[in-house]
């Protein structure tokens, strides 16, 4: 084995850096981009997989698909391989047989969301992660021919965690699921307000994680220079 000294380890390691970054701002087919940056980290992560491996507990041990997602995540980020991700469980789609499927669906949910809980404060880091429950949809405020509920414009979604003031609703709805306006200040219903929609949510979310004036987020910008506080 070669060893080095940790200041040789470091220009090594800042080398390596600089040349993937020239050859990735010389490639401009994202694909290979996405390769290229999947290779360094297969050479440069072998201490950081060896960490992930003991942060990961038994995932036979957890009984959601949601919990297992959310334990290989947790211990990624321990691990230093992450900061976010994305987590998914079905069953929502409800054209048919609506009641029964939702019930389903919103107990393995719940479940799901407990086991992460529980595997945060067995990481000790509960106090440093933020969960967010959202669909693509919600479902139309009526039953069609098989008992099932179609799409529907108005959604709902959950926050909880680092950054988030809880035991808050903020918008409402009628009783036919039709979106009720709210004031941009008090968050409060109100007729003369606004609606709630997805750039509103996403400029409070990256106010909240420190990057609505980052670089990143000027290539992607919002249509809307309104802050919402949605979570204070």
């Amino acid at each position: 084995a070669t060893y080095h000294t940790e200041a040789t380890t470091a220009r090594i390691a800042a080398a390596q850096r600089a040349r993937l970054q020239d050859m990735a701002t010389k490639q401009r087919l994202p694909l290979l981009k996405g390769a290229m940056s999947t290779l360094q980290l297969a050479r440069t992560s072998d201490n950081e997989l060896r960490q992930l491996t003991e942060f990961l507990p038994n995932l036979n041990d957890l009984d959601t698909g949601l919990g297992r997602q959310a334990a290989l995540a947790m211990a990624a980020w321990r691990a230093g391989l992450c900061v976010s991700a994305n987590l998914t469980t079905g069953g929502f789609d409800t054209h048919g047989d609506h009641d029964n499927r939702q019930g389903t669906a919103m107990t393995r949910l719940t479940q799901g969301l407990n086991e992460i809980w529980e595997e945060a404060e067995r990481l000790d880091i509960a106090d440093r992660i933020t969960v967010i429950v959202g669909s693509d949809f919600g479902r139309t405020p009526g039953y069609n021919d098989g008992n099932g509920k179609d799409h529907w414009s108005i959604t709902s979604m959950l926050f909880m965690g680092a950054g988030i003031t809880g035991n808050r609703v903020i918008g409402a709805t009628t009783d036919r699921h039709q979106h009720l306006k709210i004031d941009p200040d008090s968050l409060e219903v109100s007729e003369s307000g606004i609606t709630i929609e997805p750039v509103h949510i996403q400029r409070a979310l990256r106010k909240m994680a420190g990057i609505n004036e980052d670089e990143l987020s000027s290539r992607f910008p919002l249509a809307t220079d309104l802050d919402l506080n949605l979570f204070g």
